[in-house]
């Protein structure tokens, strides 16, 4: 009996060690990434392509080890319905791959995410003056739509039982946010401060509210019609623990601070643009998570 007790015992452990693998794989659901976005005053529509690599493990144990590629590609837009309003449109593509390095199994999710609008107020705007120095500074609020599929089940193994794997959050999630950029002749900085207040979706799974900030200082050079904007700055997030039926998971949550820097270049009405961003010190997860380079790119329109 006492055998048969061990071997039960030690049962449950492993499959408990197995679900929480799985809460702490990736942290690439329901992410609403702004950056640099091209000329402020203006109107534009564009396409967007951005990849996250995570690396999952537990600690002191190599057994259970996953790797999780998300590339998203997203058509982003910006719209001025009053001079001092401007309405900002999100409507991402998502292609997820987990790599099971344990059990030698690889997994891909792809469709559509989850979109969402923001809607920001100028409370100071002089970037279309005379003057050397130029301010631009907005407010808004937005929302983000459950249109991605999510479908989690820790109990069947035909499904991907991780939480931020899937295409959506399954939630309708608020959005806060605010802009400041500062310009004195042909340099500049701007910065983004930005808050996400998540619901509890029907599966009873409610992600951790989010709070990111990116600064970055820039200068813009010009030949004839051609326009360049290096940057260089840093983007800081922090995640607060997920809950499942309100009860919260310890694994889950944390911080990262990364280094970026890209260039921006402006022909005409077209714009293409793109960065990386690199680790310097990171805490996922209770270390469990190690995030790797992120890549941006994309190319806009301006009207």
């Amino acid at each position: 009996m006492r055998r048969v007790d061990l071997f039960l015992a030690l049962g449950f452990l492993l499959l408990w060690k197995i679900s929480l693998a799985c809460e702490i794989c990736g942290c690439g659901v329901g992410n609403i990434y702004t950056g640099i976005m091209p000329q402020f005053s203006k109107n534009f529509v564009g396409i967007r392509y951005r990849s996250m690599t995570f690396r999952s493990h537990l600690k002191r144990s190599p057994i259970f080890h996953t790797e999780e590629h998300f590339y998203t590609a997203e058509i982003w837009a910006r719209y001025y319905p009053l001079s001092k309003l401007q309405l900002i449109a999100f409507f991402p593509y998502h292609y997820n791959i987990q790599i099971q390095k344990s059990q030698g199994k690889k997994i891909v999710l792809n469709g559509i995410g989850d979109p969402a609008i923001l809607g920001s107020y100028a409370l100071i705007n002089t970037s279309n003056s005379m003057k050397r120095v130029k301010q631009n500074f907005l407010v808004g609020a937005g929302i983000k739509f459950p249109f991605g599929k999510y479908q989690y089940d820790a109990q069947n193994t035909k499904e991907v039982a991780n939480p931020n794997f899937q295409l959506g959050s399954g939630s309708v999630d608020f959005l806060f946010n605010a802009f400041y950029t500062l310009r004195f002749n042909k340099w500049g900085i701007t910065t983004d401060l930005s808050y996400k207040l998540n619901t509890q979706n029907k599966q009873q799974y409610r992600f951790g509210n989010r709070t990111a900030h990116n600064i970055a200082i820039f200068f813009i050079a010009k030949f004839r019609e051609l326009g360049l904007m290096p940057y260089l700055g840093s983007y800081y997030e922090f995640s607060e623990k997920d809950t499942q039926s309100q009860y919260p998971i310890e694994i889950t949550g944390g911080r990262l601070w990364n280094g970026s820097w890209g260039c921006e270049f402006y022909f005409r009405k077209i714009i293409v643009g793109s960065n990386v961003q690199i680790p310097f010190v990171q805490n996922l997860a209770n270390q469990n998570i190690r995030s790797e380079n992120r890549w941006n790119l994309h190319f806009s329109f301006v009207f």
